[in-house]
């Protein structure tokens, strides 16, 4: 997947006190955690994307080892963002129906975060694109308290942008396949794209939401995983303005601004999978930042 798969230790950690935090001002009785997942090649099964994008660690420690609920989305990550949120909205309306007095905090990587915006940006009635294609954002922004995005490239990807250079260059397909810029959501993470869309359709000042933004710095976390070898050479191929974690840079992941704001630039990489090499730190953690 273009922009990654599970979020690194040290991501893990700040995303682990911020969800623990919410849980804090609300009952984790009320609370349902949604997990948004990011690009891929297509709509895979809600089992698999759990257990092999989010994994089941994360998971059960992200809601305190299940005192809180969770739902799990799956979609086409392969497809533009105002064709997908339908799909994920229709899941979380299905959700609500069955549970109508949860209190729903998100938890979206990369790209999840692009359609998280979409949904909040066009949740009132004077937003451009409110409840799209009749899907319900409305409802689904009130029960919400609010978004984390993790390396989420709110105003673009460098390494997007390089994409077409990379595919008719002499590097090698496991490179060029990171990037994937032949698919449809490839397409739109360019940073002309979000930029000109931030203008338009995902207008941050007409959503009631806060976004909270989580960045990562780093590309080496394991330099023998494959993945991180190739998030280090993507990095220093494209035009990155300071640090990055390998497919997104700390400006872009922070563009969102209020509501939320800046939270966490983290010693991630974007990719790699840490909490299933370590999962001990896990209860290290619940237990420094437990209620």
């Amino acid at each position: 997947m273009f922009l990654g798969k599970a979020i690194g230790k040290y991501l893990f950690s700040f995303l682990l006190f911020a969800i623990l935090f919410s849980f804090g001002v609300k009952s984790t009785e009320a609370t349902t955690l949604v997990f948004v997942h990011g690009k891929g090649s297509g709509k895979d099964t809600v089992s698999n994307v759990t257990s092999t994008y989010w994994t089941t660690d994360m998971i059960r420690a992200s809601t305190r080892n299940y005192a809180a609920k969770s739902l799990v989305v799956s979609y086409d990550g392969s497809q533009y963002y105002w064709d997908t949120v339908g799909d994920i909205s229709a899941q979380i309306n299905n959700y609500l129906n069955s549970n109508p007095t949860e209190t729903l905090v998100f938890v979206s990587h990369s790209y999840g975060g692009i359609q998280m915006r979409f949904i909040l940006c066009n949740s009132t009635p004077s937003a451009p694109y409110y409840n799209y294609r009749g899907a319900n954002f409305a409802r689904i922004a009130a029960a919400t308290s609010h978004v984390i995005t993790l390396a989420t490239p709110h105003s673009g990807s460098a390494v997007a942008d390089l994409g077409s250079t990379l595919s008719n260059s002499a590097f090698t397909s496991w490179i060029v396949s990171l990037v994937d810029n032949n698919s449809n959501s490839s397409k739109v993470l360019t940073s002309s794209h979000l930029q000109y869309a931030s203008q338009n359709w995902l207008r941050d000042s007409l959503r009631t939401k806060s976004f909270y933004t989580v960045a990562g710095t780093n590309t080496l976390n394991h330099i023998y995983h494959l993945t991180d070898v190739g998030l280090g050479t993507l990095s220093l191929l494209a035009p990155f303005n300071g640090t990055n974690d390998g497919l997104v840079g700390i400006a872009s992941a922070h563009y969102t601004g209020a509501p939320g704001g800046d939270w966490f630039n983290t010693t991630a990489n974007h990719d790699h999978n840490r909490h299933n090499v370590d999962p001990g730190y896990i209860g290290d953690i619940v237990g420094e930042y437990g209620f």
